[in-house]
């Protein structure tokens, strides 16, 4: 399976780091917990990028990495996010701007259990869509996982709207 994901030129020397996330967290991990953020298209990475960038000219930042991992994953649905929301009696819901606590927990336990190398959950942006955390920390993750292509692909700033 390949996925994609956007890093910025100053990180592409090592994009199979999970140092960022490890470090501030993130909606699926807590700080302390190495993962890597990818999504199943790259228009579904553009858009987790596109969500969380103000100024069209930081997008030329920007660089498509593309990545090979085994088919060996776990997926979790919508419907299975909104019973844990249920279940834990929380107010936020999984796509909320607030990261919940419940979400973090979710990709802490499937880290720390190194099942799977790779987690499919929905876009928060678009649950339609899905995103893939890939564990760094997992037996197999030096083996299995590599990057298959670079490309010189920019996000384009036309999908930032100046106002």
């Amino acid at each position: 399976m390949i996925v994609y994901r956007y890093l910025k030129e100053k990180y592409l020397n090592d994009p199979l780091s999970g140092e960022g996330a490890k470090r501030v967290g993130g909606r699926w991990n807590s700080p302390g917990t190495s993962i890597i953020y990818a999504s199943l298209s790259a228009s579904t990475a553009q858009l987790e990028i596109l969500a969380s960038v103000a100024d069209p000219d930081a997008l030329s930042l920007f660089r498509l990495v593309c990545i090979e991992l085994p088919d060996n994953f776990w997926k979790i649905d919508v419907a299975s996010l909104v019973e844990v929301q249920e279940a834990k009696g929380s107010d936020k819901a999984w796509d909320s701007q607030i990261h919940p606590e419940y979400t973090r927990e979710i990709g802490d336990l499937w880290a720390q259990e190194k099942d799977t190398i790779a987690l499919m959950v929905p876009s928060s942006l678009c649950p339609l869509d899905y995103n893939v955390l890939i564990n760094t920390e997992h037996p197999s993750f030096k083996e299995q996982v590599s990057v298959v292509v670079m490309p010189a692909y920019q996000i384009s700033q036309r999908l930032l709207v100046k106002k």
